[in-house]
């Protein structure tokens, strides 16, 4: 994947991917964002304390980052109109008011659409 320099993007790609996988390796982390490690060190930190999602690390081999188990969260399921409500206004937004909302769907939306979401993010951000 091309690297994602854009901090608040990674951090949610880097959330989601956890929240998808489970237990997640630095390794999986540097493929999926390009970032380095004290990059990913930081951006983990963040989600833990800034973002209130808490992370389990476990060093060493068979070890990684999951989120603790304790944790849950409300999830919102989004019919196919308001995807493509949300897909309408991702391409219009520019800018920071772009980054806010999908910081705010990131929080609210569907594990399984997420990844997607962030695509769609992405893809729309490397075009500005």
């Amino acid at each position: 994947m091309k690297r994602i320099t854009d901090q608040l993007t990674r951090r949610n790609l880097i959330y989601t991917y956890i929240l998808r996988n489970g237990c997640v390796s630095l390794n999986d982390l540097q493929r999926l964002t390009g970032a380095s490690r004290p990059t990913l060190v930081g951006d983990l930190d963040y989600i833990d304390s800034v973002m209130g999602v808490p992370l389990v690390r476990t060093p060493g081999n068979g070890g990684g980052i999951k989120i603790a188990e304790t944790w849950s969260r409300v999830i919102v399921h989004f019919n196919q109109w308001e995807e493509d409500v949300i897909k309408k206004c991702c391409n219009e937004l520019r800018g920071e008011n772009q980054k806010d909302l999908l910081n705010i769907l990131l929080r609210h939306c569907n594990p399984e659409n997420a990844e997607s979401i962030v695509s769609d993010f992405i893809d729309v951000l490397e075009e500005t």
